[in-house]
C-alpha cells in the first residue's frame, strides 16, 4: 500500500475484529463445502490468505481519525460496494457477505446481497472506489466502476 489510509476509529475497531474472527473461522469455511466446493478448496485457502495479509497490511498501516465517515479503502466482507453499471449508468449497492449469511439489512437503504464467490463477489474482491471491473455471469459480461465502499452498519 503506497499511499497513507485513513480509517475512523470505528471502522478500525470493527475491521480489526473482523481480522480476528475471520482469522478463527477461515478453515471452518474452508471445510464446509456448500461454501467452499471441495475442488476449489485450495484456490480458496490461497484467496483467504492473500485476504488476511491485505487486511493486516492494512491495519498496521492505517492513520485512526476521530471522524463518523464508514468508509472503506477496499471490498472486505461485510462491506457495501456502490456500483455504476458502465453501459446503463444504474447505480446498485451489493453487500458482499458469505454464502449462507442472513445478515440484518436496514429496509431503507436498497440493498442487495451477494456472496464472496459469486461472479460479482469474485470480480469486487479487494478492489478499491474508482476501479473499473468486469463480472462474468450467467446473464453476460457487466462492466461496473466502484463509486464508494462502506462499512455495513446495522
Amino acid at each position: 500500500m503506497s499511499k497513507k489510509i485513513t480509517l475512523s476509529k470505528f471502522v478500525f475497531d470493527r475491521l480489526s475484529k473482523h481480522f480476528k474472527d475471520f482469522t478463527e473461522t477461515q478453515n471452518k469455511l474452508l471445510n464446509d463445502t456448500e461454501m467452499v466446493p471441495a475442488a476449489e478448496r485450495k484456490t480458496y485457502q490461497e484467496i483467504f490468505m492473500q485476504y488476511l495479509q491485505h487486511l493486516e497490511r492494512l491495519l498496521k498501516e492505517a492513520q485512526i481519525t476521530d471522524s463518523e465517515d464508514n468508509s472503506l479503502p477496499c471490498v472486505t466482507f461485510g462491506s457495501v460496494v456502490e456500483l455504476e453499471n458502465l453501459e446503463n449508468k444504474r447505480i446498485n449497492k451489493i453487500f458482499v457477505t458469505y454464502p449462507t449469511a442472513n445478515p440484518p439489512v436496514d429496509k431503507k437503504i436498497k440493498v442487495s446481497l451477494t456472496s464472496y464467490n459469486s461472479p460479482v463477489g469474485k470480480a469486487l474482491f479487494l478492489k478499491k472506489p474508482g476501479d473499473t471491473v468486469e463480472v462474468n455471469a450467467p446473464g453476460g459480461k457487466f462492466k461496473y466502476r466502484i463509486k464508494s465502499v462502506d462499512l455495513m452498519i446495522s
